[in-house]
């Protein structure tokens, strides 16, 4: 969940079920301990188990204070002398007011692979927390098992990709990576989920002739997955339908492909015209 520079800079960490806290030494250059709360879920994917967390940092000053008075006991003294009143002052240090918003539902990402349609299906849900807003959304793909990472700006259909668009599918195999960021998540904290994806190829069925053979009857196609299929007749282009029943004698060549790169041809020979038999070396009756 963590990398392993991170785990450099770490002083102490308390774990409990589903969750823990840290403190990080990465705020001293500017006078501060870092100190992270997180909850974390273990079934899902290595890199995306964080559902929740929150980073504080603290004077360092004011956090060895506290350090003292916690060992001495004095801190523990303080807060039962201070139980039943209602004093806004500090028990240590400066007395500072300050408001901070907590977002504990962080948005979610989806990644389906549609076995109807043949398309990878991409749903980004937004957080129930009304403070939390999607700021960052980015579809990235690479087509070389992760060497290299293109950034797309549209989805397989032309949908633009952008915060306000939660939604994409995309018909062609490669690695995707989608990352999403809010107010309260970004950079190594930000909501990634990657999936690698093969798109099935399509099924098309040719009936009343064998590739590459002759029929006197009558010849369909058919399919139902989303495909591009040409046919010529002749060497003539002709407009062809799913189960279109083919009957004009001639010389046909049918391409069947997907946006994914299959492609399949298919010949045939539509003769109807029986033959001609010619009686020679006898004479009629």
């Amino acid at each position: 969940m963590k990398n392993k520079n991170r785990n450099d800079e770490q002083i102490i960490r308390k774990d409990a079920k589903g969750c823990f806290v840290e403190a990080l030494n990465d705020g001293f250059a500017i006078g501060r301990i870092h100190l992270f709360f997180a909850a974390y879920d273990v079934n899902k994917p290595e890199g995306s188990r964080f559902t929740n967390s929150v980073a504080i940092y603290l004077p360092v000053g004011e956090v060895l204070e506290l350090c003292r008075q916690l060992n001495s006991g004095e801190l523990k003294r303080r807060m039962k002398a201070e139980k039943e009143k209602t004093q806004k002052t500090a028990l240590y240090g400066e007395t500072e007011e300050f408001k901070f918003v907590v977002s504990m539902n962080a948005p979610t990402i989806t990644l389906t692979e549609n076995t109807e349609k043949k398309t990878l299906d991409v749903l980004i849900t937004e957080s129930v927390d009304k403070e939390s807003n999607i700021t960052f959304l980015e579809i990235a793909k690479s087509d070389d098992g992760g060497e290299t990472w293109i950034a797309l700006t549209k989805d397989d259909y032309g949908k633009a990709i952008t915060v306000e668009k939660l939604e994409y599918h995309f018909r062609t195999s490669g690695l995707y990576k989608v990352t999403v960021m809010d107010e309260f998540r970004t950079g190594i904290d930000a909501i990634t989920q990657t999936i690698e994806y093969k798109q099935p190829i399509p099924v098309g069925t040719l009936a009343g002739v064998e590739d590459k053979g002759y029929t006197n009857k009558n010849v369909t196609f058919t399919w139902k997955d989303e495909a591009v299929v040409n046919l010529t007749k002749d060497g003539v282009a002709v407009e062809y339908k799913s189960g279109q029943k083919l009957t004009a004698n001639g010389s046909y060549v049918l391409t069947f492909s997907n946006y994914d790169g299959y492609s399949k041809t298919y010949t045939f020979v539509i003769d109807t015209v029986a033959p001609m038999v010619t009686l020679e070396g006898a004479k009629s009756g």
